[in-house]
């Protein structure tokens, strides 16, 4: 409402006011069009409220079943003409600053959005939190007569790079730096206030935006110039070092006061260069660090993250047990740091639960204390492993999983885990088919396993026999069983000795000529769909298992599974199946069962990703429950790898 148009009137004016307008539930096409909808494009109707002097037009337009009331403004006022709409950017102290709960602050003026004909005239506030992203609010005169509405966007489910071109600049109020807004998301609303003098028209527009960039002094307090050196750096959220290798000390200056602190740093690689900074930009709320690179040379895009800083990234959240986003990055030139705010990479609040995930003593637990110092020394040469290891090993794709299983119903939880461990199973495959890297044959056929496909093949017959209503022992199907079970006898004879590829090729071709035969023999007609399956379940004979391919990794690594892991890993399969291993949830034994097979299997895919990675320090050790105090932390023994 104008409060300059309705001002002094007395309560009784806006409770009688309020009666007119819900009065408009009830036929609100009673209302005469008004003459601006014309010019406007769009039907408004009107509805005059009021006695003589004191009368008042509330034009609202028409939608289904909605209807939208605006201001009211004097029949015969105007408003003052040249006065600047008064945006919501004045509330606080009219400077950019941190609030509370960590949100950043920035007043701005001379606020253009092309695309809903605000040039220059709109005043508002940029804001950008932590877990919301970027947001803005802003009002300003538009003009009727350029671009109305937002761009053209996609349809759903297209893809496309992001604008490089800003949607809404703007300059900071109190310093005339430069602020731009990429890809809004907008919500807007218009006002329209008519009179004797013309129809200005107010647009307040409001929303997210995908990134935001501004200019800021080095010194300036949002800025933390003081904790890195260094052109270019990122912000990593919940991360936390109590063993810092370096540390020095630095002055400073904010504004007019002299400050003076430690800058502690770890550096985790010389080529490419990375360095890690202890960062304090969130105050109590929240642990981060700088991640320092080196600028790549070229045109690139203000949301653009170096891929040695991804490696970095996904390293840094294997070691906290949580993906850890990258919220902004700062780029230094000069007396000017030019800062880019990610909206679209948003904290959780699970900042806690990470320490009860990590596969190392790092943050906040006691044994973090005590032998946090010799991860911090390994960092480095970890790094240095995933760096020539990521073509293969993704380890954020890897370990994903684990992460959100850390939140989730302990009946999914083993099966999150179990698509864990298939991933990294397939990377390892991946891997040693890339570099053709020495890998044991699955043994074939040897005398236990005989008899395990000497079963498989006996039922497979038997099924077959009894869809046809055969007896095996009377009918000459019974060809077809024993040579089957002559031919696996045979090689069970051979001394346990496999067989070449050359030898598995022909036994495969004279199995299926046993099929073909024995059909023919008992007289049969075998549909091409059974004939199919029977042929592929000979052609699969000499394949791995599936616990040979999930235990392949560390067997190469030389982790010796314990009969429990490799217990648990059997059970995977009950789980990627859609089968329940948690029978009973009100069973408090079956539940602390199931706990514990997603402890174990967890901790066995820790123990390979550190493995991979070179390290050989001490791990969290999840599996062993203790009576007593928390997970133990006990050394990692891997004597294979590379």
């Amino acid at each position: 409402m104008d409060r300059r148009a309705v001002a002094g009137l007395p309560p009784i004016w806006y409770e009688a006011l309020g009666q007119a307008i819900a009065a408009l539930a009830d036929m609100p096409e009673r209302c005469p069009v008004a003459d601006e909808s014309e010019q406007l494009g769009i039907t408004l109707r009107q509805l005059l409220y009021g006695r003589r002097r004191g009368v008042y037009r509330l034009l609202f337009p028409i939608e289904g079943e909605t209807v939208s009331a605006m201001e009211p403004n004097a029949a015969q006022s105007q408003p003052p003409e040249g006065e600047p709409f008064q945006g919501p950017w004045n509330e606080g102290t009219g400077q950019p600053e941190v609030q509370p709960d960590g949100t950043h602050v920035f007043p701005v003026e001379e606020v253009s959005i092309p695309a809903h004909g605000v040039l220059g005239t709109g005043r508002g506030t940029v804001r950008w939190h932590p877990k919301e992203g970027v947001t803005f609010e802003v009002e300003g005169q538009s003009d009727p007569g350029v671009g109305v509405g937002a761009a053209a966007r996609p349809g759903a489910g297209a893809m496309r790079e992001m604008s490089r071109i800003p949607h809404l600049t703007a300059r900071v109020a109190g310093m005339g730096s430069a602020i731009r807004l990429f890809e809004l998301q907008p919500k807007v609303t218009n006002t329209i206030r008519f009179g004797t003098g013309g129809h200005p028209r107010k647009q307040t527009v409001s929303g997210r935006a995908a990134y935001a960039t501004v200019e800021l002094p080095p010194d300036h307090p949002l800025a933390f110039g003081h904790e890195t050196t260094g052109a270019c750096r990122l912000l990593v959220v919940d991360f936390l070092l109590y063993h810092w290798p370096n540390e020095e000390r630095v002055e400073w200056t904010v504004g007019d006061e002299e400050r003076a602190g430690d800058r502690k740093s770890l550096p985790l690689s010389t080529e490419p260069l990375l360095t890690l900074f202890r960062s304090s930009f969130f105050g109590g709320l929240r642990d981060a660090a700088w991640l320092v690179f080196e600028e790549e040379h070229g045109d690139k895009p203000e949301w653009y993250r170096p891929e040695v800083c991804l490696r970095a990234a996904s390293l840094l959240s294997l070691l906290a047990g949580k993906r850890l986003p990258f919220l902004l990055k700062d780029r230094f030139h000069g007396d000017l740091l030019l800062r880019t705010y990610f909206g679209y990479h948003l904290l959780d609040d699970f900042q806690s639960e990470s320490f009860s995930s990590q596969p190392v003593p790092l943050q906040k637990t006691t044994s973090a204390m005590r032998y946090g110092g010799e991860v911090v020394k390994a960092l480095p040469g970890m790094y240095a492993s995933y760096h020539r290891l990521s073509e293969w090993y993704d380890l954020d794709w890897i370990v994903g999983p684990l992460w959100y299983a850390a939140r989730a119903y302990l009946d999914d939880q083993l099966a999150l885990a179990s698509v864990s461990l298939e991933r990294l199973a397939t990377a390892h495959e991946g891997y040693l088919k890339a570099n053709k890297a020495e890998q044991k044959k699955p043994k074939f056929w040897l005398p236990a396993q005989g008899k395990k496909i000497r079963k498989a093949l006996k039922e497979a017959v038997a099924k077959f026999a009894a869809e046809r209503s055969l007896d095996l022992g009377s009918t000459p199907m019974a060809i077809f069983a024993g040579a089957l079970d002559r031919t696996v006898e045979a090689l069970g004879e051979e001394g346990g000795e496999l067989l070449s590829e050359a030898e598995l090729a022909d036994l495969s071709a004279r199995l299926k000529d046993v099929l073909v035969q024995a059909a023919r023999d008992a007289d049969l007609k075998l549909e091409d769909t059974r004939q199919k399956i029977l042929e592929d379940r000979i052609d699969k004979l000499a394949q791995q298992t599936n616990r040979d391919k999930l235990t392949l990794v560390f067997e190469w690594l030389g982790i010796e599974l314990s009969a429990e892991e490799v217990e648990t890993i059997d059970r995977r399969n009950d789980s990627l199946h859609g089968r329940r291993t948690l029978e009973d949830v009100e069973d408090l034994e079956a539940n602390a069962l199931e706990a514990r097979r997603f402890d174990v299997l967890r901790t066995a895919i820790h123990k390979a990703c550190l493995a991979l990675l070179g390290y050989k320090g001490r791990y969290i050790n999840y599996a062993a429950r203790p009576k007593e105090g928390g997970f133990p932390a006990e050394n990692l023994v891997a004597s294979g790898g590379e």
